[in-house]
């Protein structure tokens, strides 16, 4: 569980109220939060509108609740006034929900979240709501009216509440990066290129290993999006980790991004393109038929001062670096063109280094 508290709320109406950063159990992936405890049987949260959260029925899925439970059973000031989500606490009791709109953030709906928890039985110990069972722990509110006979009223109260209720914008005052991936066996690739159209999202990257071994990812039409994959050896899982998902990143696209595959930091899944990676990564043969395809195909081609210096000629046909450049780039067989001095082709090369550098910009490496 990731912290990132800054200060409990001075808000008198409220028995415990934070900031946070809540994570996914399953995948790990992390949503931005605040939350507040109103009494013993209700408190509402706030998140930026997520899929893997809420739905597009509007209704927390399986993996949102899972990692609402997970969350809340690790928070001392909740868990003092509510209790633990334990299943002896979903045997006495269950959770009905409503989900309000508050505005927007990062390009996103902003949504409440109110809960409120609910006896299994009444006072004199009989099922007051029979046919909500014990295997449903968290209900959204017209689910439960269409189930028991005294749900409008608790549902009018419980949508009372949630439109009374004031809540600070969701925020990561200290978001935690993971630690970058390193592979050794990959290490010595820097700067090795090759090609690859991810079936994910049906592009075609021009694909380079940097320094820690991982692989950096730029579309070749420019477009959006690109990222870094890393691969995690003890778990065997290939990674994505992009700069779009960041709302604090200047090339934050979360806005355009919902459910789009590759927008946001993730376990590539596809299985031709897990395949094809895992094995960039792990398997030397297949990773040097690969890069060596690339570089019979397009090294030759690429804007680098080497290339170059066989590609620059003067008007006449004479080659500008003279006697440096290869025979072949000599007008008659044998002739030897006069070329530029050693200072003149030094700074000539720095000039050219420069430019090159404008058309092969160096691909980012990228964090999630």
């Amino acid at each position: 569980m990731i912290k990132s508290f800054n200060s409990w709320s001075s808000l008198t109406e409220a028995i415990a109220k934070g900031k946070d950063t809540m994570i996914d159990p399953t995948s790990g992936k992390k949503h931005k939060i605040t939350y507040k405890v109103q009494s013993n049987t209700k408190f509402v949260m706030k998140i930026i509108n997520d899929l893997d959260v809420i739905d597009a029925s509007n209704k927390l899925t399986v993996t949102g609740i899972e990692a609402i439970k997970n969350y809340f059973n690790e928070e001392d000031q909740f868990t003092m006034t509510i209790g633990q989500f334990t299943p002896s606490f979903f045997t006495k009791k269950f959770i009905v929900y409503t989900i309000l709109k508050d505005g927007e953030l990062f390009g996103r709906t902003k949504q409440k979240i109110q809960f409120e928890i609910i006896d299994r039985n009444n006072a004199a110990g009989a099922p007051a709501h029979p046919n909500v069972t014990v295997g449903i722990q968290f209900i959204d509110d017209e689910s439960f009216k269409a189930l028991s006979a005294l749900a409008p009223a608790i549902v009018t109260d419980l949508l009372n509440t949630a439109n009374q209720a004031q809540l600070p914008d969701p925020t990561a005052a200290d978001p935690v990066k993971p630690a970058e991936t390193e592979n050794a066996e990959t290490k010595k690739e820097q700067g090795k290129k090759f090609l690859y159209t991810m079936r994910t999202n049906s592009k075609l990257y021009k694909m380079e290993f940097i320094e820690n071994g991982s692989i950096t990812a730029k579309t070749q039409d420019g477009s959006d999006p690109n990222g870094t994959v890393s691969y995690d050896a003890q778990n065997k899982k290939v990674m994505w980790s992009t700069v779009l998902d960041d709302a604090d990143s200047k090339d934050s696209k979360i806005s355009k991004s919902v459910a789009t595959p590759l927008f946001t930091d993730s376990e590539i899944t596809n299985v031709q393109d897990k395949t094809f990676l895992e094995k960039m990564f792990t398997d030397d043969a297949f990773r040097k038929k690969i890069i060596d395809e690339y570089e019979k195909e397009y090294a030759s081609t690429e804007l680098t001062p080497e290339n170059l210096r066989t590609m620059l000629f003067y008007k006449d046909g004479k080659s500008i670096f003279g006697t440096n450049a290869p025979a072949e780039t000599a007008v008659n067989p044998g002739e030897k063109p006069a070329g530029l001095s050693k200072d003149q082709e030094a700074a000539f090369m720095k000039g050219i280094a420069d430019i090159s550098k404008k058309f092969n910009p160096p691909a980012p490496v990228q964090t999630a």
